[in-house]
Formats: structure tokens, sequence, C-alpha cells
């Protein structure tokens, strides 16, 4: 992503290390690892899904608005994915589904952004929502959680 981003512009996805780090982008873990919110999050069930992945909150990211939402792990497809699919990534896994079906029970997702798909490379999409224009305000991410 780096080089195709503007300053002050921000990401959320599971898993966040590579993609923080090599898209130099304010990111937001969605499991809770470097936010103070989901971290200390009551979950329902605890200890009965994927160790380390049943943390979530899609409204509170939501609310956060990054520019950028790296849902289903990261998808990375041959084709363009169809974007008037919801969701618009296809959710192969329960567990996976399970961390991000709260994004879909609210109307904010479509409200806020919309679905893309850029080639990374040849035959090679990476697919992703991005915050609509109107919904950005430069530098806007709320600092909130751990170490902020």
């Amino acid at each position: 992503m780096r080089g195709h981003t503007r300053p002050g512009e921000s990401l959320a996805a599971v898993p966040i290390g590579a993609v923080a780090y090599y898209s130099g982008l304010t990111a937001i873990d969605m499991m809770g690892l470097t936010d103070g919110h989901i971290a200390h999050r009551e979950m329902p069930n605890m200890g009965e899904g994927w160790a380390g992945h049943e943390k979530h909150d899609g409204p509170y990211i939501l609310s956060r608005k990054p520019t950028y939402l790296l849902l289903g792990n990261i998808d990375v497809s041959d084709r363009p994915r169809d974007p008037s699919k919801i969701p618009f990534i296809p959710y192969r896994f329960r567990a996976i589904w399970e961390r991000e079906k709260d994004f879909y029970d609210t109307d904010l997702l479509p409200k806020l952004y919309e679905s893309r798909s850029a080639e990374i490379g040849p035959g090679t999409f990476l697919n992703f929502y991005e915050l609509r224009e109107q919904y950005r305000t430069p530098g806007s991410l709320r600092q909130t959680g751990a170490g902020h």
C-alpha cells in the first residue's frame, strides 16, 4: 500500500504485523493486541474459539473510521471481487466470520465504505473497503487504547 496512500491515512486489519510495517500507515489491530478497548472487552464464550482471535468490536473499529478495512484475514484473489455482494469478502472459515460478522450488524459499513479491488501484481488483487471521501478528515483517526 505504500506509495498508493496519502499522509494521515490508516488501516484496520487482521493480521496486522507485516501490513502495518510495510504500508507505513497508522494501523488498528482488530483483535486488541495494540488496542486497549478491544483488549479489555469481556467476550461471551471466551476460550471456545481460536486462541487470540476471539476479541473484536466491529462497530468500534468503524467508529474510528480507518481509511482502509482489510477484512477476511486480508483477502487476495486472482480477479476483482464483485462489489455488489454483501459481504464483499468471502468468509471461508467460521472463526474469521465470527470475529468479523459484527461489521455487518449495522448499516455503517456500506454507508461509510466502498468495496474496492486493486491489482497488486499480474492477476493478483487485494480486496478491501475504503472510507468514502465525504467521511474523511485529514489526520482524523481517533487515538484510543493502549499507549494513547
